[in-house]
């Protein structure tokens, strides 16, 4: 986050002393990009030189740093920003808030929370389609504990948890929200996903809705062809067919497809508007073109289990995979680069 001091909060009787330094160190330390609206004014000097020695240098190197990491790491995407300076009250309802030196520093000091339905699951998803640059400032904000996951329980739980923050811009504007589409088809969005989605766009709540419709659908196939090969209770035979099946399936498709129970899940759901003889033809005409046989291959997909995949510590979903994507990178790259700019 980008941090602008106003020239009147290094003049002021008001404002205490080791609050401005506190508030100051966050730029040693790089977890916010502190920088001064006027660095060259004589009321900045002038504070400075009535510093110890020590505290001035810091000072000088926190600032140096807030310039510098807006031109060169940070500025690969555009940091929220906010103001501290003398008012009496946080003006919340800006583009860059404006706040007192004690609500800033509170606020400065809360971890960044990203939301999500499943912590492990969902955290390890987003580790691992992570690339580049992103991938190592998320390790490092994880790592000092400035980012941390939260997790709801599910969609119901996402939506109550979005509630209860969105009248207090200090804890919302710290919060990413991160859920599921469960599309089963594209444009076929889930309504409680759909409520979510609507309520934080209303609210002003970060947030991202999976284009596809679960984690698990951002797999690489190339991920999916080494899992064959690893122990398993379902003999490697049947995974193999399982995922020559998949391929079958056009990447629209896969995108949707229930991979964790296959197509007896959507058929489950459906039953009731479908005759026994029309099992296979679930969310329309969508697989329609899809042959018997693919279709008996996938009916029970591939385990509650596949999400496992993510976690990097059993697997490691290579970089090239995922840029083999490109849609995958392209939604996957901006939204993380966006989440990052809040943090």
């Amino acid at each position: 986050m980008r941090v602008i001091l106003e020239t009147e909060v290094f003049t002021s009787q008001k404002i205490k002393q080791l609050d401005l330094i506190a508030l100051i160190k966050f730029g040693i330390d790089e977890r916010h990009l502190i920088q001064v609206k006027f660095p060259d004014s004589v009321e900045v000097h002038d504070w400075l030189n009535k510093q110890s020695d020590g505290i001035r240098e810091e000072c000088e190197l926190s600032f140096d740093s807030g310039y510098r990491l807006d031109s060169d790491g940070y500025g690969k995407f555009s940091p929220f920003t906010i103001k501290v300076g003398c008012v009496k009250e946080p003006q919340w309802n800006q583009k860059e808030p404006f706040l007192p030196l004690d609500i800033a520093l509170e606020f400065l000091t809360q971890p960044f929370v990203i939301f999500v339905e499943n912590r492990r699951n969902d955290s390890a998803f987003l580790r691992a389609t992570a690339t580049g640059w992103r991938k190592q400032e998320l390790e490092k904000l994880l790592k000092k504990e400035w980012v941390k996951f939260e997790a709801g329980g599910g969609m119901g739980e996402i939506l109550k948890y979005a509630e209860e923050i969105a009248e207090y811009p200090k804890k919302y504007l710290r919060h990413f929200v991160l859920f599921d589409s469960d599309a089963k088809k594209p444009k076929m969005i889930d309504k409680k996903s759909q409520k979510v989605n609507q309520f934080c766009e209303e609210k002003f709540i970060a947030h991202h809705q999976l284009k596809r419709r679960e984690i698990e659908n951002y797999l690489p196939i190339f991920a999916l062809r080494e899992w064959t090969k690893l122990p398993n209770k379902e003999p490697k035979d049947s995974r193999i067919k399982k995922v020559k099946a998949f391929e079958e399936l056009s990447l629209k498709q896969r995108h949707h497809f229930d991979i964790k129970k296959g197509f007896q899940g959507d058929f489950k759901a459906d039953k009731k508007e479908m005759s026994q003889e029309k099992e296979y033809q679930l969310v329309g005409d969508f697989y329609q073109n899809v042959s018997i046989e693919v279709r008996d291959i996938l009916v029970k997909g591939f385990g509650g289990n596949i999400a496992e995949l993510f976690k990097e510590k059993d697997f490691l979903i290579k970089e090239e995979w995922l840029h083999k994507d490109k849609s995958l990178t392209l939604e996957l790259n901006t939204m993380l680069e966006r989440l990052l700019s809040l943090t």
